[in-house]
């Protein structure tokens, strides 16, 4: 089992660069048409993910009106590294909500 990797533990080349990751964050965003937060210091690299066997990026986001009532249920986009663009979301129990 590889573990994750916060990008300053990332020793090696990666296709997707941060800021080609926040656009994708940002456009999941916009198309929700409705206020997220989104927590920056989650980023994390997985170099084999459990769901498409390949790199993904995960990134932290919560809806705003959902954090009022639960504040630690954040979503984690997945974003294909080989892609460049979001690929599953998963809930904070890691159950996949959205496959795209």
């Amino acid at each position: 089992m590889q573990k994750m990797l916060k990008p300053n533990e990332i020793d090696f080349r990666t296709y997707l660069s941060e800021e080609e990751i926040w656009k994708i964050v940002d456009m999941y965003i916009r198309e929700k048409n409705e206020k997220y937060e989104v927590d920056k210091e989650s980023l994390l690299y997985d170099p084999e993910s459990y769901v498409t066997n390949e790199p993904v990026w995960y990134v932290d986001v919560i809806s705003k009106k959902i954090k009022e009532r639960w504040p630690d249920a954040y979503n984690s986009l997945a974003i294909s590294d080989r892609e460049g663009r979001l690929v599953y979301v998963q809930n904070d129990h890691g159950v996949v909500i959205e496959k795209f």
